[in-house]
């Protein structure tokens, strides 16, 4: 074969290879924009519809909800009072976004806002905090959420970012796995190492397994992303923690993946109140980094 021939071939893998990322990349900035419409979609049918209805039809067969320990989602919303729009609503809307280079699995996270049109005793009618969701692609296309889980509950105060605000696209894992099956085992290895050190000092661990634009949440607090974020969070947990896992899922192509499972404080004299964890995993620059770490606790306004 002549240089020019071999010159040749290699351009064209070059360039076929960049057409297949190019295509790729498309494929992705696409599903994270299917995840926001879905979330809105999700938000605006929970307004106009009811809470119970529209989580019904979003849910997904296997989806879990956290109150705030993780239960069985279609069991328990099946078995949920009806609710009527015109006593009050539940909405909210994404700030955060994410998807799997395979576009099947993705996540949002962002503020919600419930309104009663009748006061409740000893419950404001207006009550705010974060979500997070984590949604996955069915066999007919349709996403559907498999968890609905912590966040934060700021009681009273109003999100800084108000609906309509820039949603941050978190960027896509740069990890093209040549296998992509045993992440969440991958995972679940490194949670074990996670909460044996976080046993320990929560607060020194825990960043060590950040992303450097990670989501942290679970107090009453306004949500930073980044450093700036993670240190006023965490120095509001319990020094100590112990994280016992229950559940998981991950992408097909092996990048995102997500634990769940009660959380509890190792710290003399602190406690947490029915307390359920959620980390969303994804991979990069060969190494798996929490992009998402929330703790939902029983409601408290005190």
């Amino acid at each position: 074969m002549t240089t020019v021939a071999v010159v040749r071939m290699i351009s064209l893998a070059i360039a076929a290879a960049a057409i297949t990322t190019s295509g790729a990349a498309s494929l992705q900035r696409d599903a994270v924009a299917e995840i926001i419409d879905v979330e809105r979609d999700f938000a605006q049918d929970s307004v106009r519809s009811g809470t119970k209805q529209s989580f019904l039809r979003y849910i997904a067969p296997d989806g879990v909800i956290f109150r705030p320990q993780p239960v069985p989602g279609l069991e328990t919303i099946r078995k949920d009072p009806d609710d009527n729009p015109s006593e009050g609503f539940l909405d909210w809307w994404p700030a955060m976004a994410g998807v799997s280079r395979s576009g099947d699995l993705g996540f949002s996270v962002g503020p919600w806002h419930q309104h009663l049109t009748t006061a409740v005793a000893n419950y404001p009618t207006d009550t705010y905090g974060y979500y997070c969701t984590i949604w996955r692609r069915q066999l007919d296309g349709r996403w559907k959420f498999v968890i609905d889980g912590a966040g934060a509950f700021l009681r009273t105060i109003p999100p800084t970012r108000p609906r309509g605000s820039a949603v941050t696209r978190i960027p896509v894992s740069d990890d093209q796995r040549v296998v992509a099956t045993g992440a969440l085992s991958e995972v679940r290895a490194i949670e074990v190492e996670l909460s044996k050190q976080a046993r320990v000092t929560a607060r020194e661990t825990l960043p060590r397994y950040y992303l450097s634009d990670a989501w942290v949440m679970g107090s009453p607090v306004e949500v930073q992303p980044g450093p700036r974020g993670w240190e006023p969070e965490l120095s509001r947990r319990p020094a100590a923690l112990t994280f016992n896992y229950i559940g998981g899922g991950e992408s097909s192509a092996g990048d995102v993946a997500y634990t769940y499972g009660s959380v509890e404080s190792a710290e003399a004299g602190v406690t947490l109140r029915d307390a359920t964890y959620l980390h969303i995993w994804m991979r990069k620059a060969g190494e798996w980094r929490i992009v998402f770490d929330g703790i939902k606790q029983r409601r408290s306004f005190q």
